[in-house]
Order: C-alpha cells, then sequence, then structure tokens
C-alpha cells in the first residue's frame, strides 16, 4: 500500500530550516545508526529488539549540530556499569559548553531540571511530524 503524502504539509517541512539535517536520511539509515550502536552494548536479542521497538520513532544524535531545544529526548547511561537501561528523557531546555563537555539541561513531566553529559550517554531524539512527512516523502520517492 503506497504512503500517501499531504503536499501542503511536505512543503511547510521542507521549508522549516531546523528540517535541514533530517533530508539527507531516510527511515533505513535511522534504524541502521541505532541498530549499530545497540549492538555494540550487551544486550540479548530479545531485549535489542524491545529497545529497538522503544526507540521506533526516535533517531540517534551523536553531535551537538543534531540536537535541538524543546526536542523530546532520551537516553542510556555508559557510566552506570553493565545494566543498560533506556531512560524515561525530558525536554530539552539548555545547551551547555564546560571545558571539553557538552552537557544537555532537561525537564521531564514533573517540572524537574536535571543534565547529562552528551558524551557519557547514547542519546536519542524524537522525530516530530515535519520530520516523519519528510521521511514519509523520502520513502515514497525512493
Amino acid at each position: 500500500m503506497p504512503h500517501k503524502v499531504d503536499i501542503d504539509k511536505l512543503n511547510h517541512a521542507l521549508n522549516n530550516q531546523s528540517n535541514s539535517d533530517i533530508i539527507e536520511m531516510d527511515f533505513k539509515q535511522i534504524e541502521k545508526d541505532k541498530l549499530d550502536i545497540l549492538k555494540q552494548l550487551p544486550l540479548t536479542k530479545m531485549a535489542l529488539a524491545e529497545l529497538m521497538k522503544k526507540i521506533k520513532l526516535y533517531r540517534l544524535v551523536s553531535n551537538l549540530q543534531e540536537i535541538h531545544y524543546g526536542r523530546y529526548i532520551r537516553w542510556i547511561p555508559l557510566t552506570k556499569g553493565p545494566e543498560v537501561k533506556l531512560t524515561n528523557g525530558g525536554i530539552l531546555c539548555n545547551i551547555k559548553t564546560e571545558r571539553d563537555d557538552v552537557i544537555l539541561v532537561f525537564k521531564n513531566k514533573i517540572n524537574s531540571f536535571f543534565q547529562i553529559n552528551l558524551t557519557e550517554n547514547i542519546v536519542f531524539q524524537k522525530l516530530t511530524d515535519q520530520e516523519l512527512v519528510i521521511l514519509t516523502a523520502i520513502k515514497c520517492l525512493a
């Protein structure tokens, strides 16, 4: 069954500057990037499949240019020992640089603020509706 793309939504999404990095991607590449990084963790096949299901509408972000304020982000801490745990995440409120570190500041559902170091976590950013429209259009054109 072919996907239907709303042309007005696509034009609006393509004209939004914050979507410029998603235009170079597609659903397959996003899934491959997530799978490649998660395969490096000590996970069973079942745990890997469950984790991939939880981050289905997310993309891996590995550098500062890919991260956007106001987006919902989840992460896996790499400094908490051998246990692999995907956090509930939060909304990105601020980005600070301290020495050579990039610190991400979040607000969660109960209005608590907390921060993480970008380099000490595997970070996943939720895809916006506009990004999903662009990715669907790319899939239709492929």
